[in-house]
């Protein structure tokens, strides 16, 4: 009948969540044309009466991504949140550790710092769980800055140096150097301008240092 998983829209259902996957990683460098090939995803996918949960997660995901792009963070939100549900419906805890984050990231990109906390908290204890550190470092990060915009910019401080730890370790330059950045503007905020124009010298340097992103294929 060419529904079973050797027919031609098996085939087709095997394919769609590692394509959502490379668009979705095509979309998060700025390449906004690879919204044609979300086309292409969407109408295999269409094919299929079921479509596994774990593909339609990823496709989800995608659009999430292609709203990010289009400057809607509210759409973000929406569909990083289903996103969530559908990696937790399919048993994928790793991916809906890392959409989650992705959730907590849109609260403070509309100001709901309060939600913001919530769900990077939930994060980093999965994160931490599981052993992901790149997602333990982006939790922290924007964890950071959930809580210094609720007021409490010490401990914002505080988060922001501890990503910037994780990012150390790993390797990664460029995201350390963010964090101390943003570790910088709370400390500034927080009154202690001296401490913050050296904290904000010393990120530059080390953001300067980095080496460039590698562009997805």
């Amino acid at each position: 009948n060419g529904f079973g998983m050797g027919g031609p829209a098996g085939r087709r259902l095997l394919a769609t969540s590692p394509l959502a996957a490379t668009v979705g990683r095509r979309l998060r460098v700025g390449r906004v044309g690879a919204v044609e090939d979300l086309v292409a995803v969407e109408r295999a996918a269409k094919s299929i009466d079921a479509i596994e949960p774990t593909a339609r997660a990823r496709l989800v995901a995608v659009r999430a991504w292609q709203a990010l792009v289009r400057g809607d963070p509210s759409a973000f939100l929406e569909l990083a949140t289903s996103a969530v549900a559908l990696f937790e419906e399919s048993g994928d805890r790793r991916s809906a550790c890392n959409q989650r984050m992705n959730v907590g990231y849109a609260y403070n990109e509309v100001g709901a710092y309060a939600d913001a906390e919530r769900e990077l908290s939930e994060t980093l204890r999965v994160a931490e769980e599981l052993g992901l550190r790149s997602v333990m470092g982006s939790a922290k990060h924007n964890l950071g800055w959930s809580i210094g915009r609720t007021g409490r910019l010490a401990e914002g401080c505080a988060m922001q140096l501890a990503a910037a730890q994780v990012f150390h370790d790993g390797g990664d330059l460029r995201m350390e150097g963010a964090c101390r950045m943003y570790a910088a503007a709370l400390l500034a905020e927080d009154g202690a301008a001296t401490g913050g124009a050296a904290a904000l010298a010393r990120a530059l340097v080390e953001a300067r240092a980095a080496p460039a992103e590698a562009e997805a294929p």
